[in-house]
This record gives structure tokens, sequence and C-alpha cells, in this order.
């Protein structure tokens, strides 16, 4: 009936210390062995994914940056990669400026690389994942110096939003730069921007073109914003308890919560195993 699986992967597939719980790991490894493709699409960077994935043998593909990129783990190299266009990034850092935002990130083949006021404390700007922040990015002292020195092979840009300001930066976003590039938002924390043809919807379709089968044969996994176009394009759209509304409204499934085996619970519900 389904022959491949995309699942988010934080506070989707990961538990609470961003690993692959052993019965996560159960129901990937039993997709491998029916023949069917698990395949996370995150937000995260390449060089933000977690070992618990890079090193999981039942894993070929990965989705990165919200469709930018497109990994084969067993090749070590992508399968397609996109760019922002080099004439969007002056305007995104005069929007940024106008706006007075400081804490911002950029992305060149995978590797994440954020402004080093943010860097040395994540806290104070919103960010609570500190840790993650440590051991995944790359601080430089001009994010926008930075980002205009390699506009012409960056991923996407982000910007970390102040408290309780993500929807009207989202918003004002999307009416300035809606037609040039593709806007979302996640976490309650995140604006992301990267190539129009971005999307994890758009990676899901490229992906199942790539595998021989067509998205209604897809089931998603999700639980935010930036998952609800990948969730109605799949055959299956499944939210995990603690999504948000626009990503429950968006999908045909609940599942429980990302912390209680959410993912790996539909996948035994949906294809009649106890893992």
């Amino acid at each position: 009936m389904y022959k491949c699986v995309f699942s988010d992967l934080d506070r989707t597939l990961l538990d609470l210390s961003s690993g692959l719980s052993e019965r996560s790991k159960k129901a990937i490894s039993f997709l491998r062995s029916n023949g069917i493709q698990f395949i996370p699409a995150t937000g995260r960077a390449y060089g933000s994914l977690p070992e618990c994935i890079l090193k999981n043998s039942d894993i070929d593909y990965v989705i990165t940056s919200n469709g930018v990129a497109v990994y084969d783990l067993k090749k070590g190299r992508a399968l397609w990669r996109t760019t922002l266009p080099a004439h969007f990034v002056p305007g995104f850092f005069d929007f940024c400026k106008k706006e007075g935002l400081i804490a911002i990130e950029t992305y060149v083949d995978g590797v994440p690389y954020t402004c080093r006021e943010f860097y040395a404390d994540p806290a104070r700007y919103n960010q609570s994942r500190v840790e993650y922040v440590k051991t995944t990015r790359k601080p430089v002292d001009s994010v926008k110096d930075f980002a205009i020195s390699h506009k012409d092979s960056l991923d996407g840009l982000t910007i970390i939003s102040p408290e309780g300001r993500l929807q009207e930066l989202y918003e004002k976003a999307r009416a300035l730069f809606g037609e040039t590039v593709y806007i979302t938002c996640s976490d309650g924390l995140y604006v992301e921007f990267s190539d129009l043809r971005c999307g994890k919807h758009n990676a899901l379709v490229k992906m199942c073109e790539h595998l021989g089968i067509s998205s209604s044969e897809a089931i998603a996994f999700g639980d935010n914003d930036n998952d609800v176009e990948m969730l109605t394009a799949a055959g299956l759209g499944v939210c995990v308890e603690n999504g948000t509304e626009n990503c429950k409204a968006a999908a045909g499934m609940i599942t429980h919560h990302h912390d209680d085996d959410g993912v790996a619970r539909a996948i035994e519900k949906i294809f009649g195993v106890t893992l």
C-alpha cells in the first residue's frame, strides 16, 4: 500500500535527547526489511544531522534544510542541491536591519554559520537549545559580510525570531519576498528562506520520482508548520500529538507524542505489526 515513509526529525521522530528510541529503530528496520524507504525530512542542515541518523544503516537518503538538498548517505554526496538567488541577499539584510534583527544564520554546502553574539549566548535570543547551537554552528563575526561574500553558494538564510515576533516577521517576509524565495517557519523560533524550488513537499515529490513511485504511495510525519505542505503532498499525512494546530489540521491521522514513540506507534498501526 505504502512504499516510502518521510519523517521530520526534531519533535517528531527524535526523542527529547535528539536520539532514536529502540522502538523507532525497530520501526525503521521493519520498513527496510519490507523494501520501504524511510527518509528523514528535516529543517536541519546536513552538518547538523545527529549521528543516530547519519550512521543508521537502514537509512539511505535524507532531505535537509527544508528541501534545499537531498543526500545519499551511502555515497556521501548530494543527489541534488539548490542555492538562494544571489540578488535576494542584500534585500534580506536590509529587512533584518529595519526590523532590528541580530540573530541570523546562513548555510553553505550543508554547514551552518551563525553570528558570534548569538553563538555566545543563544538563550538571550529566544533559543532554548543551547547545546544544539554550540555543537552544530560555526560562529562568524558578521553573518552579513559572510553571506554577501558567499552569495552565489548559500543554501539558505534564517532569522531567529525574538520572542513573540515569529508570526509578524513571517507575514512581513512573505509580503516582501514571497514571490522571490521560499519562506517557512518552525519551532516557534525560525523564519527560514531558501530557493523557490524548496520545501519539504517539493523534495518529497522529487524523491518519489527518483524512487519510481507516486507521492500517493508515501506517508509523511511532522509536527510543525514547515511540515504542513509535506503532509498534504503525501498519500497519508501524520502529525504527532505535540504538533502545531496547523500541522494537525493538515494531517489525516494524529499519533502519540514524539517522546512516546509517536512515529513508531503509527507505523505499527498502519502496517499492522507489533515491534
